[in-house]
């Protein structure tokens, strides 16, 4: 965050991070920042929010109203337990070089782009033969597809059950 100047950051656990205030998660930073947010909105007028998918515009702002004006991002993340640590690096390779991608990033593991925001990313284990594999997506069926297909690929090709 301090690199990019990033003002928020988030985690896959649900953890939240504020730059202005600290480097660190901080629940009660969290929870004020939704009441003020909330706030924010019963202050202003119905007839000045437009909301992309409610039709019904009343006075009281929910949360749930809130959040319905942001895309939905769908998460992926599990692991797979590989025979041995000389195996991640043919898993990398093998996936580095299946099928028809947008881009691929090579920090920390591989990161595999299909699209401008669909992505699975293989991360090994430094002590252990673990492959991670998180995933990202604004459309379910695409990011549950992929990662059918890669864990299918991995799997086959090394006779993981």
């Amino acid at each position: 965050m301090k690199n990019n100047n990033s003002i928020i950051g988030f985690e896959e656990n649900g953890g939240f991070f504020y730059s202005p205030l600290n480097y660190v998660r901080d629940g009660a930073i969290t929870t004020a920042l939704i009441l003020e947010m909330l706030s924010h909105y019963q202050k202003k007028p119905a007839e000045l929010i437009s909301f992309s998918k409610e039709s019904n515009h009343d006075s009281k702002f929910t949360l749930s109203k809130i959040f319905k004006i942001f895309d939905n991002t769908y998460q992926y993340k599990s692991s797979l337990k590989l025979t041995s640590m000389e195996d991640i690096p043919k898993v990398l390779e093998l996936c580095k070089n299946h099928g028809s991608v947008k881009e691929i990033e090579n920090i920390d593991g591989i990161k595999i782009w299909f699209d401008n925001d669909t992505w699975i990313m293989l991360r090994p284990s430094g002590t252990e033969p673990l492959l991670r594999i998180y995933g990202e997506s604004g459309d379910k069926y695409l990011l549950d597809s992929k990662i059918k297909e890669y864990n299918s690929l991995i799997k086959s090709s090394f006779s993981i059950k």
